[in-house]
């Protein structure tokens, strides 16, 4: 446990906020952060990435007027989906399918809200929470949207259980 908070400590003070990270299957660690390096300009999201002993390797993906959100790897693959979420008068909210080294190789449909956590199912389908709106997004595995579950309100973090079956979500009264 201890490396791990070891290298939580570095990534706040190297990329603050950092939002979420996910440890790749070598270790290293990508982190999705949040920065504005000139004051008054807008936030830049970045997706950063660390070596396995917290060493910053360099940025994956920057973009304006965005944060990202729960970069989640794709069992069998190196790549991950990651939520990206827009910023004030930025372009919206889409889900990313980003390659290692950072390529976009799909984005879902513009969502009006703001994707937050992800879970992917042994299927490759995978589930979006959204944390202002009372529904969770649906996709089949090359990302098709399926549609949504509606739920009693706003969700962050999401997991699937071990039946691939049953969602867990926290929704905003603190319900799980």
């Amino acid at each position: 446990m201890r490396p791990i908070l070891y290298k939580t400590a570095v990534l706040l003070l190297i990329a603050a906020p950092v939002f979420a990270t996910s440890v790749t299957s070598l270790g290293d660690i990508v982190a999705s952060a949040q920065t504005n390096s000139i004051p008054g300009d807008p936030f830049d999201g970045k997706l950063l990435v660390f070596d396995s002993s917290g060493a910053l390797r360099g940025d994956l993906l920057t973009v304006s007027n965005a944060v990202f959100a729960h970069p989640t790897f794709i069992p069998g693959t190196s790549d991950m989906y990651v939520a990206r979420s827009a910023i004030g008068t930025g372009p919206g909210a889409y889900v990313l399918r980003l390659t290692a080294s950072g390529t976009v190789v799909w984005s879902s449909q513009f969502f009006p809200s703001n994707p937050s956590g992800i879970s992917i199912a042994a299927s490759g389908a995978f589930y979006v929470s959204e944390s202002l709106a009372p529904y969770i997004l649906r996709f089949d595995s090359i990302g098709n949207y399926l549609g949504n579950f509606t739920i009693n309100g706003a969700a962050e973090a999401i997991d699937l259980a071990a039946d691939q079956c049953t969602l867990f979500f926290t929704d905003e009264s603190g319900t799980i």
